[in-house]
């Protein structure tokens, strides 16, 4: 089994969750040169921002599967927790974002940028995106009930 099989067989969700991971470790070691320029803050930055929005993902993915789950003690046990990861996710967002603000801005220092942080948000707007771009496509697409009338 190739590696194109395996793929098309991997739940559209795992396979974002792999590329944001991907995407995160590929840009930080390409940021690991700004240890060297005496701004560590750059790459570690990314890799809080990166942090944030894998285990935001997950949450995301994982609680919208609660919630629409058959079984009904499932489901509110879902809706509770999702409510709770939703205030999680927002706090976690301005965290990063505050943090990177502080050491940016006010305390001066090198060790979190703020432009960084905001940076690695951006792939999980992109996975988000694409996951659902598939999940209507497949939707859209004929069975082979269906056919072609040609």
């Amino acid at each position: 089994m190739g590696l194109k099989e395996k793929i098309k067989g991997m739940d559209t969700h795992l396979l974002a969750l792999l590329v944001l991971v991907a995407v995160g470790v590929i840009v930080f070691l390409c940021l690991i040169p700004f240890f060297f320029f005496d701004n560590p803050g750059v790459p570690l930055g990314w890799l809080l921002g990166t942090a944030i929005e894998v285990f935001n993902y997950w949450s995301i993915v994982f609680f919208s599967g609660a919630l629409l789950s058959s079984t009904q003690g499932k489901k509110a046990r879902g809706a509770v927790f999702s409510t709770i990861f939703v205030f999680l996710r927002f706090a976690l967002w301005i965290g990063g974002l505050a943090l990177g603000a502080l050491c940016t801005f006010t305390w001066k220092n090198n060790w979190c940028n703020v432009w960084s942080v905001f940076a690695a948000y951006v792939p999980m707007t992109i996975a988000v995106a694409l996951t659902f771009i598939g999940r209507d496509r497949s939707k859209t697409q004929p069975t082979e009930k269906e056919g072609s009338h040609e």
